[in-house]
């Protein structure tokens, strides 16, 4: 048996850009426009469209416009994550993830205050401040997705 090698892979260092909104980087998979390649060609990835009005869902709007607000960000951080793995002094990057995770915190601590616990973290933070104990029972279950019209 002889010992060939199938292919050698070059992939080039990517470099810092400015990056797309959170809205604009959630719908189109990526933070940063040069990532940004539709699977196929011929297709408009819709990167700057807005769903339409059907397509939200039918709930407490300030609720569900919150979901989304941290949904946003935290998909934000996680891209910016990825990325320091491989420039981990990029100060630009860095100060971006900073900036994103304490938004990130104010919002699902708004969350909890006004709707319901989404984190274990949050639960404790802001989730059952007033009542003093372990409240998961006052909304959905994070995973499920729904907003409904708790107060705490």
């Amino acid at each position: 048996m002889t010992n060939h090698d199938l292919a050698i892979a070059f992939v080039p260092p990517q470099e810092w850009e400015t990056v797309y909104d959170s809205k604009k980087a959630l719908k189109c998979g990526t933070i940063f426009p040069s990532l940004d390649k539709p699977f196929f060609a011929a297709e408009d990835c819709g990167c700057g469209q807005s769903p339409s009005g059907e397509e939200k869902r039918k709930t407490n709007d300030g609720c569900q416009q919150l979901l989304e607000q941290i949904q946003e960000v935290s998909f934000m951080a996680d891209d910016l994550r990825i990325y320091l793995d491989m420039h981990e002094q990029d100060e630009n990057a860095l100060q971006m993830l900073n900036e994103i995770l304490q938004k990130r915190k104010e919002l699902v601590s708004l969350f909890a205050v006004n709707y319901y616990p989404l984190t274990f973290q949050s639960l404790l933070e802001n989730g059952c401040e007033s009542e003093k104990r372990y409240c998961w029972s006052k909304g959905p279950a994070p995973w499920e997705g729904v907003c409904t019209d708790v107060v705490l």
